[in-house]
């Protein structure tokens, strides 16, 4: 989809089914796509700057979007924890926690690094020690709400001992 020459976002998916009339004065063909994410994408991502960015009170403002989508984040640990949230910084009801008590990685530390996505079909969060990625899925509290970005501004707070070291988005438009 463009706006002039400039293209402002895709949708991704395949052609289940091409139709076109045969004799007809008006030509015109349908065309049918399947899409496992009907929404509307933009081809680049957003890079939101962190540096000096308050792990205590943040703000993600996106101009971009009209409708609510997942996003790309990563924190670098500055002490030793054995848990992780992030939560909305207005409505505190809800929160995504991540626990470490009684796993084989006993707790964060200093330098681990966790990665996060709650894109549509990217969900995944993982915690990076040293050269090794583990997969922590299983350790997210059963209560937790994955985090997304809605249109305008979304204040978050997070845990302690965390600086952000990267956040990421595609801003998104409802779709077809």
């Amino acid at each position: 989809f463009k706006n002039g020459t400039a293209i402002k976002a895709a949708v991704s998916g395949f052609v289940t089914k091409f139709e076109s009339p045969n004799f007809t004065k008006t030509p015109e063909i349908q065309i049918t796509i399947n899409c496992d994410d009907p929404m509307l994408r933009a081809v680049e991502e957003v890079n939101i700057p962190v540096v000096g960015l308050d792990t205590s009170s943040t703000s993600i403002i996106d101009t971009e979007s009209t409708a609510p989508h997942g996003f790309r984040f990563g924190v670098k640990f500055d002490n030793s924890v054995v848990d992780f949230s992030i939560q909305d910084a207005v409505d505190p009801t809800w929160a995504f926690e991540v626990n470490l008590t009684g796993s084989s990685f006993g707790q964060f530390l200093p330098d681990d690094e966790l990665h996060f996505s709650s894109e549509i079909n990217n969900k995944y969060l993982c915690l990076i020690r040293g050269l090794n990625v583990y997969h922590l899925v299983d350790k997210i509290i059963p209560t937790s709400v994955w985090p997304i970005l809605f249109p305008g501004v979304n204040p978050f707070i997070c845990s302690e001992f965390v600086d952000w070291d990267h956040i990421t988005h595609y801003p998104t438009y409802w779709g077809v």
